[in-house]
């Protein structure tokens, strides 16, 4: 499926190599401290890394989060789902035209038609209690060393290995609600290079400033809106931090979709606690600072137009650049029935993901030798591991798209491009 929706965005005849890197389904803490609620929602956390690859060269990335929570009521089984967009990159190592919001947009679509429940089993959970086996010969984080050389040398010894039944008594298997709200959440800030460490040192990069970018998701997500979601159903905000809440017209004026309102999809009411609405997402400004609220022992007293007004103030925030929070919070009318299986390398573990995902992010791009090396890099790890990238040869005639540069207001027209539902 994953080869299928790309072929229809990217350039006819040309020929592409995807990485889709998942980590392992665990169990974290609920994304809003809301204690009311903690005792009857299950939260799961999975990260996805997709990677585009052109002529042995990586040059563009996608990095992405997503949460399952399921919230178990005496009346009512409800699932939300929530991605949390963290990062996209190019690096400018790809010689031929490709349009990256196009393929951006497919890669979501892809992700939305995932079945909640495809995250849900051999979940790692929270905490493990391998005292409850009764075995002796366990390697857990606990274990010393002479300890664990001992167990591995009477495994050898023995020719005895652990059952796979074993490893999967310390999982945890979940099961999704009857219904599903969905939800895509970002911030828009610019930066010099998010996945490709000094890619903004190769002149042929294309960078956006504060303005445009925010148009440009604005315009990726509204084209989702349209065709992928009910409206009737379904908000869509967009919250810009310092800025007169009724600036936000100027980005939302020409996109398709009427629904856009200033705010944000975390909570209607400024008033309300910060503590119990804004979510703690990875490497995220706002993360940073309610973690700062937490060690300055404000976080219980601080509301949410308190929140956003310090936030504006935040050193990272001062520099004159427009930034903002976006989100879609609603019913998604796709088949969600999809489960991923030849077009994922699904790690073992959180370390397997971020070894494999460190051959990229740990390159320097501002030569082209990062790009190859990466791409060397992964696939040599993936033919160790008996697999390989994906490839996939577009099917898009580029003549017939609109020339739309990212830094305009007008949407590009994907109605036709809906994900393939499973036959």
């Amino acid at each position: 499926m994953l080869q299928a929706i790309l072929k229809e965005v990217l350039p006819q005849d040309s020929s592409f190599e995807i990485l889709h890197l998942q980590s392992p389904p665990s169990e974290s803490a609920p994304l809003v401290n809301n204690t009311s609620k903690q005792n009857r929602a299950t939260t799961i956390k999975t990260e996805h890394l997709f990677c585009l690859a052109y002529k042995g060269r990586i040059f563009y990335g996608l990095e992405l989060y997503v949460y399952i929570t399921c919230n178990h009521d005496n009346e009512v089984e409800k699932t939300e789902r929530l991605v949390f967009v963290s990062k996209a990159d190019t690096n400018g190592y790809c010689d031929i035209r490709v349009n990256i919001k196009l393929v951006t947009l497919q890669l979501i679509r892809y992700v939305l038609s995932i079945n909640p429940d495809y995250y849900l089993h051999r979940v790692i959970p929270k905490e493990r209690d391998y005292k409850k086996s009764g075995r002796t010969n366990l390697i857990t984080k606990a274990t010393n060393s002479r300890k664990a050389l001992k167990i591995l040398a009477d495994r050898l010894q023995n020719h005895s290995l652990i059952e796979p039944e074993i490893f999967n008594a310390y999982y945890t298997k979940f099961h999704s609600g009857k219904e599903l709200v969905t939800k895509i959440a970002l911030f828009t800030r610019p930066a010099d290079q998010y996945l490709f460490p000094n890619s903004s040192k190769n002149p042929n990069k294309h960078n956006l400033d504060g303005d445009g970018l925010l148009k440009w998701w604005a315009s990726l997500l509204d084209n989702l809106l349209v065709s992928d979601f009910n409206l009737n159903k379904t908000k869509a905000k967009i919250r810009i931090p310092g800025e007169d809440k009724y600036r936000f017209r100027r980005y939302t004026n020409a996109l398709k979709c009427g629904i856009w309102t200033h705010g944000d999809i975390f909570s209607d009411n400024d008033s309300d606690s910060v503590i119990k609405c804004i979510p703690m997402f990875p490497d995220d400004p706002k993360s940073r600072f309610m973690k700062q609220l937490f060690e300055e022992n404000r976080i219980q007293t601080t509301s949410l137009d308190t929140f956003w007004t310090e936030l504006q103030e935040r050193q990272e925030f001062k520099l004159s650049v427009v930034v903002s929070v976006m989100g879609i919070s609603g019913i998604y009318e796709i088949d969600t029935n999809y489960k991923p299986s030849t077009d994922v390398y699904r790690c073992r573990s959180k370390r397997q993901f971020h070894c494999i995902k460190n051959y990229i992010t740990g390159e320097e791009y501002d030569t082209e030798e990062g790009a190859l090396e990466s791409y060397q890099n992964v696939n040599d790890y993936l033919s160790r591991e008996g697999t390989s990238l994906l490839t996939v040869t577009g099917n898009a005639d580029y003549s017939k798209f609109k020339q739309n540069r990212t830094t305009t207001s007008t949407p590009v027209v994907v109605n036709t491009l809906q994900v393939r539902r499973k036959k």
